[in-house]
């Protein structure tokens, strides 16, 4: 972090002492901490909140935090206004647009705020840890994504599986029509028969899949070569011996 000297404060010399010890507990926390300190709000802060500035540092040290972050400036001003009241904040997995490293990025955070109160209870400035949770969120909306994309996909699944039961029960001789509904069906769909996995139907989407290769009356193994090593033919042994579905 740079020279504490030349910010708006003035010289460290004459620093209060509730000021050089704050600003000490800053620099040596290993998580990221900034100081707020004053009515015009000047920041200062250790090089895990460095970090969290970007290109940013070093330019906003010593300067007021509305100025750093001047699109967060209603959320920091209801903050800072708190905690100078002498309340305190906290926040989990708060969601700012912040420009970083010259673009505007989407991010999250746990944010603790408490004030900073000298021998006469006096709030001087706030002490905040910042926790960047980005990471954390991304990855947890992505799983929610996932499973709702799977849960379509299962509900779709189950509704096709009634249609054929359906059908299957209501024209249960005609097999052309089962044959064409199989056909047309969206989801990728093939029939293996036998010990070595002969292809005996696929459909419309899996023939697509596959790039129309020739795979009907083959075995799997001579049709889709590429899936060698990637567990599919040890699944479909597991499948086909045990009995069980996957």
């Amino acid at each position: 972090t740079r020279d504490r000297s030349n910010t708006a404060l003035g010289p460290i010399e004459s620093w209060s002492p509730l000021l050089r010890t704050l600003t000490d507990v800053v620099l040596r926390s290993p998580a990221s901490m900034v100081l707020v300190w004053g009515p015009d709000c000047i920041l200062l802060y250790n090089d895990g909140y460095a970090q969290v500035c970007g290109r940013k540092h070093p330019k906003i040290f010593g300067g007021s935090v509305f100025d750093a972050w001047p699109e967060a400036a209603s959320f920091n001003r209801d903050v800072f206004d708190a905690c100078f009241a002498g309340e305190e904040r906290v926040y989990h997995d708060a969601y700012f647009v912040l420009e970083r490293d010259g673009i505007a990025r989407e991010a999250w955070f746990d944010l603790y705020y408490g004030p900073a109160v000298d021998d006469c209870g006096q709030v001087q400035g706030v002490l905040c840890t910042v926790l960047e949770t980005t990471e954390r969120v991304c990855t947890e909306q992505q799983r929610q994504r996932h499973e709702t994309h799977l849960q379509q996909v299962n509900t779709d699944l189950d509704a096709l599986r009634v249609t054929l039961e359906q059908a299957n029960h209501r024209l249960s001789g005609d097999m052309d029509f089962l044959n064409t509904l199989f056909r047309q069906a969206p989801s990728f769909m093939a029939v293996l028969t036998g010990p070595e996995y002969v292809f005996e139907l696929a459909n419309d989407a899996y023939l697509k899949l596959v790039q129309h290769r020739p795979i009907l009356g083959k075995p799997v193994r001579a049709a889709l070569p590429e899936l060698d090593g990637q567990g599919i033919y040890e699944l479909l042994d597991s499948v086909y011996r045990g009995g069980e579905p996957y």
